[in-house]
């Protein structure tokens, strides 16, 4: 299950809102890749938020109603299928995730993004491999666009 202990500590050394980031969509064969950024209030984290791929779709369901009420600031990104053919899939994907940090209401202090290298976002970022599992801000992000796009 995921833990805090990540986001503590990247507090101490920079202070201010941390942002999860991560994707959905790089997988299947169609569509745009969807990114989402999310800054979760530390005392009002959804029970039961775990890695997306792992939760049943009636718990998606449930944590992206309660990522939704109890979110600071939730930004979307997409990436296009053309943008995908003209770019290749990971720059996609970069380009997902800069957006949705963009379309957030609060500009995060910091991001922790899940993955092996960082997407050029407009605020520091530390990429976690598997970081979906490990720490709370990176779940949460691929939950709300993983929800409107499991309905496509």
């Amino acid at each position: 299950m995921p833990t805090y202990i990540f986001e503590s500590r990247a507090l101490k050394q920079r202070p201010g809102p941390i942002a999860g980031v991560d994707e959905v969509g790089r997988g299947p064969l169609a569509g745009p890749v969807v990114a989402a950024a999310v800054i979760l209030d530390r005392k009002r984290i959804p029970k039961g938020l775990n890695d997306s791929k792992k939760m049943t779709m009636e718990a998606r369901e449930i944590a992206y109603v309660q990522i939704m009420e109890c979110a600071i600031a939730v930004g979307v990104g997409e990436a296009s299928v053309d943008e995908i053919d003209l770019v290749n899939i990971r720059q996609a994907t970069h380009l997902a995730m800069a957006r949705a940090v963009r379309a957030m209401s609060i500009a995060p202090a910091f991001a922790l993004v899940d993955g092996n290298d960082a997407p050029p976002l407009s605020c520091p970022c530390n990429p976690i491999t598997k970081g979906d599992a490990r720490w709370f801000s990176i779940p949460a992000p691929p939950t709300i666009p993983k929800v409107p796009r499991d309905g496509l």
